[in-house]
């Protein structure tokens, strides 16, 4: 396992194929369509560095503002379909108190794509992980995780409670409380696993949502490696969720997620023994980019509290913003 080196975003391939495309549609023919062909990732956070750890035989793309001696690690873990660049508010939000670091799950984005969905297991996701927060020196981490990558920090939690010292689930319901809670109206919110599957959508869907920066970045990653997001096992699933999680634990949930009903929420507390949850108003599921000032300031508070780390928060929840349950 070793760490790699920072790369300019001049130097990537703008000829391949876009990531999360199934057609192969080349992302210089949607980039020269929208107008906006050679154009860098701007944002919120421009001198990100931008690094490769190999972990477990697969090169891990990541994104941060750079090692910070003697300070916890924050590592930020994207869902479906998306990439680092879904916690661009986040990154700088929290570096006074943090060594904070995004990356790219296996099969998306710069990161290495195996073949074969046995590379994609629940045990392999975790794995990586776990094997991450080693390879950059440390013992445990606070992690959080947005959607398919929330559940991917459950299981790490459930798994390696060593390694995780504070846990972040941003609209992602525990497994067990997933299933507990399953009816007619959350069927009916999977339309958008099945939308992803179809040719060309995921080009039209992003070209509608920050598409100059997500496109810039996506025109070097090829093909998505990960094409479910359930390449898992039940024997995965009830091995790890089979006692509650002990790890102080801040769920964060937009009562407008389209996708995620808050009765997901009922029963956590079987589930996770120390949990808060935090109810974004009006936020819908991508909540840390919807509403990144309400939900860094929630983490800030929560992260510093537990962990007794001096706080330097930047902004205060509005009074509208949520409400909290124990």
């Amino acid at each position: 396992m070793g760490r790699g080196h920072g790369h300019d975003l001049d130097d990537l391939d703008r000829d391949r194929p876009c990531a999360g495309s199934q057609s192969g549609v080349q992302a210089k023919e949607i980039l020269q369509k929208k107008g906006s062909l050679g154009n860098k990732i701007s944002g919120p956070n421009p001198g990100l560095a931008h690094s490769y750890v190999t972990v477990n035989g697969v090169r891990l793309h990541t994104v941060s503002t750079g090692r910070a001696a003697g300070k916890k690690l924050l590592l930020l873990i994207h869902g479906f379909p998306e990439l680092w660049y879904s916690w661009r508010y986040q990154l700088q939000a929290f570096c006074d108190d943090f060594e904070v670091l995004a990356f790219d799950l296996r099969g998306y984005g710069d990161s290495d794509r195996p073949q074969g969905l046995e590379h994609y297991t629940m045990d392999k996701l975790v794995g990586d992980v776990v094997g991450l927060v080693k390879e950059l020196g440390y013992k445990s981490a606070c992690l959080m995780g947005h959607d398919w990558g929330g559940n991917i920090a459950w299981h790490v939690a459930a798994v390696h409670p060593e390694v995780v010292e504070r846990l972040v689930i941003c609209c992602s319901p525990h497994p067990s409380a997933y299933n507990e809670n399953m009816d007619s109206d959350q069927r009916n919110r999977f339309w958008y696993m099945l939308l992803f599957q179809g040719p060309k959508v995921p080009e039209l869907y992003f070209s509608h949502t920050d598409f100059a920066q997500l496109a810039a970045m996506f025109m070097h990653g090829g093909k998505m490696g990960m094409q479910r997001a359930d390449a898992f096992t039940m024997d995965d699933l009830e091995r790890a969720m089979s006692a509650p999680i002990r790890t102080p634990t801040l769920i964060l949930w937009g009562d407008s997620d389209a996708f995620m009903g808050k009765q997901l929420l009922r029963g956590i507390e079987k589930h996770v023994v120390d949990v808060s949850v935090h109810m974004l108003h009006k936020c819908s599921h991508w909540a840390q980019q919807d509403r990144p000032m309400e939900v860094n300031a929630a983490v800030q508070e929560f992260l510093t509290e537990k962990a007794g780390v001096v706080t330097s928060i930047a902004a205060p929840v509005s009074e509208h913003a949520a409400t909290t349950w124990h």
